[in-house]
């Protein structure tokens, strides 16, 4: 489903070329779930941020679902995340004066969808994340778990085939990391949407079915994976 080939994306910081990602080629299959992670300053977020196309690469080529990404304008790019994307943000970036179900069903408001079918939708995928009991309450009236939970169904709401997680788990507690995670996990596999999440957190890591260890824009063998054939092997240092 998406083949990175060669990608490169180098910033300016001060008149100083920065390359966040470097001669990356990597390929991930249609269904997986795949979690990119490393330390930060490893290009996890610059990674997701090229594959929402957020932002574009300096060289190389993204191609998403047969589709070569570079080669689309402004405007092509926006169709394309409203079809094919959906992104789940560290901050939830939920509208606070919005209800769960209005945060929900505006990406179907804004794509021309009538508000009757809108809220159904809303509503049954609010219920499919378990939040049948907060349908109507602000972001400020419920927990992080609950506005990730929130996230989490706008962005499945438009029938995405891919879902980006940028560190979704990174402002929860442990407990509920792992509650987040788990329901990401049987989202997944419920809808065969393909999940890629970014994350430091090496607890989480070894959920996914795919660990992509990222360490200076280059994919590195990962550490846990090291470990796990060789329990003698340190994670200090990875």
């Amino acid at each position: 489903m998406i083949t990175l080939h060669n990608l490169v994306k180098t910033y300016n910081a001060g008149g100083i070329p920065v390359t966040a990602i470097d001669g990356l080629n990597l390929m991930i299959n249609e269904g997986e779930f795949v979690c990119i992670w490393g330390k930060s300053g490893s290009g996890k977020s610059t990674l997701l941020n090229l594959l929402g196309l957020i932002d574009s690469p300096t060289s190389g080529k993204i191609t998403i679902d047969g589709v070569s990404t570079n080669e689309l304008t402004s405007n092509e790019c926006s169709e394309f995340r409203s079809r094919k994307l959906g992104y789940i943000f560290q901050n939830f970036n939920l509208i606070p004066v919005l209800n769960s179900v209005e945060n929900v069903m505006l990406p179907l408001l804004i794509k021309g969808e009538p508000e009757r079918n809108a809220r159904k939708k809303a509503r049954d995928i609010l219920e499919e994340v378990g939040l049948e009991n907060e349908l109507y309450r602000l972001p400020d009236n419920i927990s992080g778990g609950q506005r990730q939970r929130v996230a989490i169904a706008r962005a499945l709401v438009s029938d995405p085939s891919i879902i980006l997680a940028d560190e979704p788990t990174a402002n929860l507690d442990s407990a509920t990391s792992l509650a987040i995670v788990e329901l990401m996990k049987s989202l997944n596999r419920e809808h065969g949407v393909t999940f890629i999440l970014s994350t430091h957190d090496q607890d989480l890591v070894q959920h996914a079915s795919r660990n992509i260890y990222l360490r200076d824009g280059k994919v590195y063998p990962s550490p846990i994976e090291q470990v796990s054939k060789n329990p003698d092997l340190s994670l200090i240092g990875a």
